[in-house]
């Protein structure tokens, strides 16, 4: 992780031990911090960063996921969603550990289960992302204003590189005329990529 300064250089880099958070909770208030004392064991002067940048209560926003870093004493917020095309889950859909959303598939948090369990393989929905890409909440794709907001560099080949760092396949109508540009991404149906340009 890269903790920039206001002209862009690194004050510092932390390598993690490679572990993987075990627990989010996800913000349904916007500036609400509840549920973040149960993630730090009761500590109250933690800092919080949000896609890594470190942020005021008042920039967390509904539908935002937090999780615990004991290392850094900081909660990490992520506000990555990925709208799409409900395509697998293991091992079934009652009681998913993984879910297959746009060709990737990504690890269910045990506490996010009852929530993705709502939705069966068929389903358009919208995952909310922790910062290291688990799933810990899903909501409905329509209707919802947890849209998907995920943003990737177009490759050849029906290939999207996630700047949350994660690929995505599929069939993508406009993929040739996208090529190296930045895109969002979302999917309507199976084995399909929609890509919007950005300005």
């Amino acid at each position: 992780t890269l903790y920039l300064n206001a002209s862009g250089g690194a004050d510092y880099i932390f390598v993690g031990g490679g572990s993987t958070a075990s627990s989010a909770v996800i913000v349904y208030e916007d500036g609400s911090t509840a549920g973040f004392a149960d993630l730090t064991g009761g500590s109250t002067n933690y800092k919080i960063y949000k896609n890594g940048a470190e942020v005021l209560t008042r920039d967390i926003q509904k539908y935002d996921v937090a999780t615990y870093s004991p290392a850094t004493n900081s909660i990490r917020v992520c506000d990555t969603r990925i709208s799409g095309f409900y395509e697998s889950c293991s091992p079934n859909p009652e009681e998913p550990s993984e879910i297959t959303v746009l060709g990737h598939t990504f690890p269910v948090m045990p506490t996010a289960r009852a929530s993705v369990s709502k939705f069966k393989p068929g389903d358009q929905l919208t995952l909310l992302l922790t910062e290291d890409n688990q799933v810990a909440g899903a909501v409905e794709a329509k209707g919802s204003i947890a849209s998907s907001n995920a943003i990737g560099i177009v490759r050849a080949g029906g290939r999207v590189d996630l700047l949350c760092g994660i690929t995505l396949t599929g069939a993508a109508e406009d993929g040739k005329d996208l090529v190296g540009q930045l895109a969002r991404v979302s999917s309507t149906y199976r084995g399909h990529i929609t890509l919007s340009r950005l300005s």
